[in-house]
């Protein structure tokens, strides 16, 4: 489990709701204290995005086109923000977005927190 003095906030649409339960489960056992924000409707993310300050990962198994696309409309400056994508590996996914790590469904534990922790590593090694 990684720690530090600020932690991200956790971001998480997930419309599968045996999906949405392991996501949150997971997050909530690994990163106990960590902030977590529960996305109701997908076209809500660029307001949620904004409206949180520091840190932002989101976790979804959304379209990526539709990911980048919401993200563009929210006023979140790029180096704040990562994003884990459950994908079933038939979309393609743009391999220029160095804040987006993919993790296949369905998926184990281990590899969810796995991309959890690399997009973590990523994105709280930013230099300031």
């Amino acid at each position: 489990m990684m720690t530090c003095k600020t932690p991200a906030t956790f971001v998480v649409f997930e419309e599968d709701p045996l999906v949405h339960m392991d996501i949150v489960d997971l997050l909530s056992r690994g990163f106990r204290d960590w902030p977590l924000v529960i996305v109701e409707a997908l076209e809500q993310l660029p307001d949620v995005l904004a409206a949180i300050e520091g840190d932002r990962l989101i976790v979804t198994s959304a379209d990526a086109g539709d990911i980048v696309s919401l993200i563009a409309q929210a006023t979140v400056r790029p180096r704040h923000l990562a994003a884990v994508l459950i994908t079933k590996g038939t979309e393609a996914i743009c391999s220029d977005l160095h804040w987006l790590s993919t993790v296949p469904h369905p998926f184990k534990s281990d590899q969810l927190l796995g991309a959890v922790e690399i997009s973590l590593a990523t994105l709280l090694g930013r230099p300031s």
